[in-house]
């Protein structure tokens, strides 16, 4: 069985927009790369590509190369997908990871859960392919000119506090798990609730769906396998990351709740008032910087829903937000950030009267 990997990186850390972006292809059937180099020919100009016969060759390319982006798919031979995603992720973190693969045992998912930004399933046209990418390197670029450099790799930089794994392994764990006591947790939290929904609107266990809904997430991927992915700590326990204090967690809590309730005027759209609460928390998570305005954290967080194969919805709104409102302050984030909801919804109804 194939697999393409994708990985992207930012000059290790952080890097000036000083260079094409770099993208590498894993596989280890030659047909396969030589039909992936056909599909990808007409991006040349815009892209550095490299393509690599399996793991073992990806390893060399990465430790030579300045690889910004790298596709794979999960089985080969020696270095397979999940060891090369361990291996990145232990030398290289800030390497974005997607794969795309067909067919992978339970616990080959498990092991790449938290190593990976997203996962396509097989098959997947080489269109939806090219939009992952252009995607991300288009959000990529919109960070790059509001602040001159970037960080790529978000998914190391969640952070959940102790205190809040041990109340969400002692809910799932319990006698008879509640399944909204389980949401209360994870809503509760920015880093989980990112997690769970990069998990649901990704391949990583059945067809993705498309939410910005925690509850629906939870939901989703039930409680024994959270419980699963507790017990393997794939959930983030093993991150480098700074732990968010409890000052932080509130105040992005704060912002989740206030940016639902102002949305509520507008709407009583599930998805929209879960895309208000959503933003809030994307807004101050561990894994945006919260420094300078609300044009250069909203680009930040834009990215950040790019990378993580979220709803357009909060893309577009918060590019929109950091367009119109560059320099507002912080008490007057969740009105305009419910405008902003409301305003890609009135443009989604027009456009869909218009078709």
């Amino acid at each position: 069985m194939a697999f393409i990997f994708l990985a992207v990186s930012s000059e290790r850390v952080k890097r000036k927009m000083s260079r094409k972006v770099s993208i590498l292809f894993v596989d280890d059937e030659p047909n396969i790369l030589r039909a992936v180099r056909r599909q990808v020919r007409h991006y040349r100009d815009q892209w550095d590509m490299h393509f690599a016969n399996g793991g073992v060759e990806a390893v060399k390319v990465i430790t030579l190369e300045n690889i910004d982006i790298v596709v794979t798919d999960m089985r080969m031979p020696e270095v397979d997908g999940s060891k090369l995603l361990e291996w990145i992720s232990a030398h290289h973190p800030t390497i974005i990871r997607i794969v795309l693969s067909g067919e992978a045992k339970l616990e080959e998912i498990y092991r790449i859960v938290g190593r990976s930004h997203r996962f396509l399933a097989k098959p997947c046209s080489p269109e939806a392919i090219l939009s992952v990418l252009c995607d991300i390197v288009n959000a990529q670029l919109h960070d790059q000119v509001e602040n001159g450099s970037f960080e790529l790799s978000m998914l190391d930089k969640l952070g959940t506090p102790a205190t809040t794994f041990e109340e969400f392994r002692c809910a799932l764990n319990a006698d008879e798990p509640n399944i909204e006591h389980v949401h209360q947790i994870v809503g509760s939290d920015p880093s989980l609730s990112l997690r769970l929904l990069q998990l649901s609107n990704s391949a990583y266990f059945k067809k993705p769906v498309s939410t910005c809904c925690v509850r629906r997430a939870v939901a989703n991927l039930g409680i024994d396998r959270l419980r699963d992915l507790m017990d393997a700590a794939r959930l983030g326990q093993d991150s480098k990351a700074p732990i968010e204090s409890e000052l932080a967690t509130e105040e992005a809590y704060w912002l989740a709740r206030a940016c639902r309730n102002q949305c509520a005027e507008f709407t009583n759209d599930p998805e929209a008032l879960a895309a208000a609460y959503l933003l809030g928390l994307a807004l101050r998570c561990g894994a945006v910087d919260t420094t300078g305005s609300l044009a250069q954290v909203a680009k930040r967080a834009a990215f950040l829903t790019v990378l993580f194969g979220l709803p357009q919805v909060l893309h577009v709104s918060l590019l929109g937000l950091a367009a119109t409102n560059a320099a507002a302050p912080f008490e007057q984030w969740p009105r305009l950030i419910a405008n902003a909801i409301n305003e890609f919804g009135n443009q989604t109804n027009n456009n869909e009267a218009a078709a």
